[in-house]
């Protein structure tokens, strides 16, 4: 198998003495902020009573329960609180250093996976502490809610499969199969994990059939594990009252909207999450254009292409993004962690905030796009 494209880049995985004093140290600031806001108090936080009593149900009477208020699927979250309370016994706070423990594996995958795409150790760091000093990924932590735990399987599973992108090894590709399958017993959208790993093996080699054939069978495993836990699930009379809420309000959308209305709708969304994304790794793009533009990775006339057409852009996404859409658009896709509650009016926001997040957003959008 030739995965030319990605071999012409050299992977970088941890492995000496000072890459590991950096792990260290970037568990050393995870253990102290934790102390800082300390994780200690048995209550329940957000929607993690529901997922809680889950647990606590496994612990206590030794069987699977769902009290029908949570969508996503679930079990594995149960299964790994249900670990660290053995010792111990139920306690929401040990559902927290559950939770904690996630948020680090998270942090420090995401370190090695970028170490892995060939970032240097200092973009790795940035990368690396701009997951874990997000402030809904911070915040989540200190919960038994699905974000964090979910958030950790996915990058876990990608620094596999993109160890298998580099070398074509079968050992890897099972690991990060057996991972992401792990991520869909957490939450449903842990399914597309490999299908980025199909498309991106399908576009780096020559097409044959073995490569056809590891382009097509993570996805595959994953999605059998999905369906099986599905049918288990309802076979045992478990599968909770909100399940496929989200299709049918799609459905209810279309009813109501029509197919141009909804796409539309969709579109808006999409453009909204794009932008909110591009603002939360905003650190990180900051950090790579530097690079590029220091290490002359773009050519003289990309350059001038790009510095000629920012004018253009930024006037396009001030014309998507123009305020009063501005809260709605792109803070509804945050958690109030960020933005506080809404609906806004002018009382209720610090001078010039608005503002400030509005030209954030356009330069996060725009890099992204870059």
């Amino acid at each position: 198998m030739s995965n030319t494209s990605f071999k012409r880049f050299k992977s970088n995985a941890p492995g000496t003495p000072y890459e590991y004093l950096v792990l260290l140290a970037l568990t050393g600031l995870w253990v102290v902020l934790v102390l800082i806001v300390d994780p200690r108090g048995d209550f329940p936080l957000l929607d993690d009573w529901s997922f809680a009593r889950s647990v606590k149900t496994l612990i206590e009477e030794g069987k699977l329960y769902y009290d029908g208020w949570n969508t996503p699927t679930l079990t594995l979250q149960v299964l790994y609180g249900a670990l660290f309370c053995l010792p111990f016994g139920f306690s929401f706070e040990t559902l927290r250093i559950a939770s904690l423990v996630a948020g680090l594996a998270g942090g420090i995958g995401t370190y090695v996976l970028l170490r892995g795409a060939s970032a240097s150790v200092y973009v790795a760091v940035i990368g690396s502490m701009t997951l874990m000093l997000n402030p809904g990924y911070f915040q989540h932590a200190f919960t038994f809610m699905t974000d964090v735990p979910f958030t950790a399987l996915v990058v876990i599973s990608a620094v596999f499969f993109l160890r298998s992108l580099h070398t074509g090894s079968d050992r890897d590709l099972i690991i990060a199969t057996i991972l992401a399958s792990c991520a869909t017993l957490v939450r449903q959208p842990g399914l597309a994990v490999p299908i980025g790993f199909g498309i991106a093996l399908l576009v780096t080699s020559t097409l044959d059939k073995r490569v056809l054939v590891r382009s097509v069978l993570p996805f595959a495993a994953t999605l059998s594990v999905y369906i099986v836990h599905s049918i288990f699930i309802d076979y045992l009379g478990m599968t909770p009252v909100m399940a496929g809420a989200f299709q049918e309000s799609i459905i209810a959308r279309l009813e109501a909207q029509g197919a141009i209305g909804v796409v539309w709708d969709a579109f808006k969304l999409v453009e909204a999450l794009f932008a909110h994304i591009g603002l939360l790794v905003l650190p990180v793009l900051l950090v790579l254009l530097a690079f590029w533009f220091s290490e002359n990775r773009l050519a003289s006339g990309t350059k001038r292409f790009l510095l000629a057409i920012s004018p253009v852009l930024f006037i396009l996404i001030y014309w998507r993004f123009w305020a009063p859409d501005l809260p709605v658009k792109i803070f509804g896709m945050a958690h109030t962690v960020i933005h506080g509650p809404r609906p806004w009016v002018a009382a209720d926001e610090p001078h010039l905030f608005r503002q400030i997040i509005w030209i954030l957003e356009i330069t996060a959008t725009a890099l992204m796009l870059y």
